[in-house]
């Protein structure tokens, strides 16, 4: 028996910086940057829908495969809550890339063999298996082709848009495995900045220039750099203390904001500087809505909307806060207590939590959490 599905996300290709990668011969021409998205249009049905993508390629008339976006630690992507709205489409800015001019044909998108959906309703995530029939990559990662509406020339001076479908509502469930379905969307809604989903970006800062609430600057990562830009809103943090440190040139930063499709950058909300050193203090970070607090235990219960470094298997998971945590509000100020933080968090607040997810009790100790803002609306 069989049951059908209904979501989808996206890809899309605007003109930013980059460094291309890739197989088959160069004619050494000029090269136009390349820009990725995922976005879904997702019934009730399913609360929360995690993807773990890998790797995005175009494929030429001459089957060499160009890789347009890549992250060896995997993008996590709640597919289901980039669902599309009577605003239209929501994407989610992924990276960008240079590309030689060429006739591009498909697209090959490379994803964990794996996807967790939670029911609406529900918290505990079920993982299903993707149809074991599928092609896979030498890690046993599935590798899903499928053909671009038309061939298009991209690259060189041509900067285009391509949308990767995710179309759930042609998914199927047989046997207790997923048959995905991909293929090209729309990009009707692309140039509308209300459209576009904020999400974290990691790299190495380069070609810093203006001054503070006015800073332009790039963050490079995996070979591929994009393109920030700050203004009076934006939040500089520091990880590891409770300090402000000015960003330069080499500083190891994460980036949250949302791609200005009119600009062509990346609209920082915060930049927060990181401590290479300490990166094993925080292999795993959150961002959601604080449901409610136990001050006894010292615990905050967290609906996860966004996640790195690990693929939530629940819709919301407990926070502890052991000694030595750094509580932060929205400008950065740490709390002195635990007491105090959580006197300070309104229910339906926006956090962010930076620390060690354990998968046995679904909980998560944090070594960093931040009130992100006490006026939550939708993509906070």
């Amino acid at each position: 028996m069989t049951r059908r599905w209904a979501l989808a996300a996206m890809l899309a290709i605007v003109p930013l910086t980059g460094l291309a990668t890739g197989c088959g011969g160069g004619n050494g021409g000029s090269r136009a940057p390349v820009a990725v998205y995922a976005t879904d249009n997702f019934d009730s049905a399913y609360s929360q829908v995690w993807a773990t993508v890998r790797k995005v390629e175009l494929i030429d008339a001459f089957s060499s495969a160009y890789t347009v976006f890549e992250d060896p630690a995997g993008r996590q992507i709640d597919v289901a809550g980039l669902a599309g709205s009577t605003a239209g489409s929501m994407y989610a800015f992924l990276g960008t890339v240079d590309l030689e001019a060429r006739n591009y044909a498909k697209v090959r998108v490379t994803m964990d063999p794996t996807m967790t959906v939670v029911p609406s309703g529900g918290d505990a995530g079920i993982v299903y298996e993707l149809d074991d029939t599928l092609p896979k990559d030498k890690s046993g990662r599935v590798q899903m082709t499928f053909d671009m509406d038309s061939p298009r020339a991209l690259g060189g001076d041509v900067a285009g848009d391509v949308v990767i479908d995710f179309d759930l509502a042609k998914f199927d469930l047989v046997h207790g495995r997923i048959v995905p379905f991909l293929g090209e969307g729309s990009r009707t809604d692309l140039a509308k900045s209300a459209n576009h989903a904020p999400f974290d970006y990691h790299g190495s800062v380069s070609d810093l220039a203006g001054s503070e609430g006015s800073l332009t600057f790039a963050i490079k990562e995996n070979g591929r750099s994009v393109k920030v830009v700050t203004d009076e809103d934006t939040i500089m943090l520091h990880r590891e203390a409770d300090t402000v440190r000015a960003i330069a040139n080499g500083a190891r930063v994460e980036v949250y904001g949302t791609y200005d499709p009119q600009v062509r950058r990346l609209r920082a909300r915060s930049v927060k500087i990181e401590d290479p050193s300490n990166e094993t203090l925080y292999p795993n970070e959150i961002r959601g809505i604080a449901l409610c607090e136990n001050t006894t235990n010292k615990t905050v219960s967290v609906q996860i909307d966004r996640s790195e470094g690990f693929r939530p298997e629940h819709g919301k998971t407990t926070v502890s806060l052991p000694a030595g945590v750094l509580l932060q509000g929205p400008d950065g100020t740490a709390y002195a207590t635990v007491d105090a933080f959580l006197a300070a968090l309104d229910k339906d607040t926006a956090v962010d939590v930076e620390g060690v997810w354990n998968r046995t009790d679904n909980t998560f100790a944090a070594k960093r959490i931040q009130i992100v803002s006490q006026s939550v609306v939708p993509g906070t």
